[in-house]
């Protein structure tokens, strides 16, 4: 059965224990989920894939990214004369080194959605991206692109790859990460995603006929469950009724505010009261409220509806361990629970295809075992040459049998399990898995590439640095956004503080006028 493999056989102890979360309630409040940064890193991919996409279909036959439109590299320079602009597109003005640009894009994205080299493979897409977005006329491009940039420019500092990664399956470190994760990039995802809401909410609000008053007031309303959320609860409750109750009575005795209003605002102390204020249900009060968006698409200008659905993408990344430890005993049947993986202990591109499958595939911890542990199974593996399965109930599968059992048992593979066991695709299967199985040392060359590491998910001190700044300088130009209207020093201000924002590509989306 043993072949000669260039992949070494690991003997880390599996599973790992995880690293003790977050103590004090403050910096639990501003704690993300590993699990829920993973499905942000999936969707953030997805979305550059689409975003690539758009160039090649519409943006590149156009000749807006070479010199053979209308906005040629001359006519780019003219309209950004006033910034001191720079994207790798203007090196040269042909279509092939666009299109070659964008298919570096396209594999920073892909390698992204993997999860291998996490930091290096999101910080490359938000480069890319954001030369994309510079070497673009300026006019097409909107508050979604604006937000799609700042929400990869955080995941840089966030640990991304934690879970559901190739990085997660290749990391040997003797802890896993803690689910629960906290930082200044923590913190800057959940103040981001306040402002993109607001954002989103003022666009929505600014389409009805009522007061100006009442529009920021109910944007505040909104805000209020999730920046709650932030704080301990003996603290939260206190707050939330003062400013619920203050809110209440202004509206109803000087604002005059419509029923619809007054729904709202029942709908979140009812919900708010009913979770007594737990920090993670709290935060979800304000998930219901952000897919209620999906209604309003339609009466939505496109660019407000493209900025509609990154927030909600940007939302999943807020989803609390509460919602993940529920789905999780939804899947944790007896069934789930006696998996048990076994693959050849002498050879490590076995071992290393049974650690991605676990991870990929969400099985238990420690369903992986070496075939020469059990004799029986140790017999059926050299007999078949196959790794083997053998679920609760005793029952043996191997091949290609056995992948399309574990689709059907995988919490995140069900879906494509009818797929995967349609006649053509299991005569397919079938073949590739004995060609691999077959030329395993040739299987392991080709994915040499993929060493075994320590993982380190906190970002170094100067990216720390670096994370803080940016938040600082986020914050700053949102508040003299806020105040630029009334004030003339602020916007004169703000003018100025953009300029750097625009250069780096971080500039924020603006809230709509109302």
């Amino acid at each position: 059965m043993a072949q000669a493999c260039s992949i070494p056989v690991m003997h880390a102890q599996d599973p790992r224990p995880k690293a003790a979360p977050p103590a004090s309630p403050w910096v639990a409040g501003f704690a993300l989920d590993v699990r829920s940064l993973a499905l942000l890193r999936v969707l953030l991919a997805v979305l550059t894939l689409f975003e690539v996409g758009r160039a090649v279909t519409t943006w590149l036959p156009a000749g807006l990214l070479t010199d053979a439109g209308a906005f040629t590299r001359e006519a780019w320079r003219e309209a950004t004369e006033a910034y001191p602009f720079w994207t790798p597109y203007l090196i040269n003005g042909e279509a092939w080194f666009a299109g070659l640009l964008l298919a570096l894009t396209a594999a920073a994205a892909f390698v992204m959605l993997l999860g291998w080299h996490t930091r290096v493979a999101t910080a490359l897409v938000w480069v890319l991206i954001a030369s994309l977005h510079t070497r673009l006329d300026p006019t097409l491009l909107g508050d979604g692109e604006a937000l799609l940039r700042v929400l990869l420019f955080w995941g840089m500092f966030l640990p991304l790859g934690a879970r559901g990664s190739l990085d997660a399956a290749l990391d040997i470190a003797p802890q896993r990460p803690a689910d629960a994760y906290f930082s200044v990039a923590s913190v800057a995802l959940l103040v981001q995603v306040l402002l993109a809401q607001w954002l989103i909410l003022a666009a929505l609000v600014s389409t009805a006929d009522s007061l100006p008053g009442w529009q920021w007031a109910g944007i505040a309303l909104v805000l209020l469950a999730p920046a709650l959320s932030l704080m301990p609860r003996s603290c939260a409750r206190w707050v939330f009724v003062g400013l619920v109750a203050a809110g209440f009575v202004a509206w109803l005795l000087l604002l005059g505010a419509p029923p619809a209003l007054y729904a709202t605002l029942l709908l979140l102390v009812g919900l708010s009261l009913a979770s007594r204020l737990d920090g993670e249900l709290l935060r979800l009060v304000s998930v219901p409220l952000m897919l209620l968006l999906l209604g309003t698409l339609a009466v939505l200008e496109p660019a407000q509806a493209v900025v509609a659905v990154l927030l909600m993408v940007a939302w999943l990344s807020l989803v609390p361990a509460a919602l993940w430890r529920r789905l999780a005993r939804c899947f944790a049947t007896p069934e789930w629970r006696g998996l048990v993986v076994y693959y050849d202990g002498d050879c490590g591109f076995c071992q290393l295809t049974a650690r991605i499958l676990r991870i990929f595939l969400a099985l238990p911890d420690g369903c992986l075992r070496t075939a020469q542990s059990d004799t029986e199974v140790d017999e059926i593996m050299r007999r078949e040459n196959s790794w083997v399965l053998r679920t609760a109930h005793g029952r043996t599968f191997t091949h290609y049998d056995a992948f399309v059992e574990l689709l059907r048992r995988s919490p995140s593979g069900f879906l494509f399990a009818p797929l995967a066991g349609l006649r053509p695709v299991r005569w397919l299967g079938e073949r590739i898995y004995r060609l691999i199985s077959e030329n395993r040392d040739a299987a392991s060359r080709a994915v040499g590439w993929l060493h075994y590491r320590e993982r380190r998910a906190v970002p170094g001190r100067l990216g720390r640095v670096v994370a803080l700044v940016a938040l600082i300088y986020v914050v700053g130009l949102a508040l003299l956004g806020a105040a630029a209207p009334e004030f003339a020093w602020a916007a004169s201000l703000e003018q100025a503080v953009r300029i750097p924002g625009e250069w780096l590509r971080l500039d924020q989306p603006r809230p709509a006028a109302g």
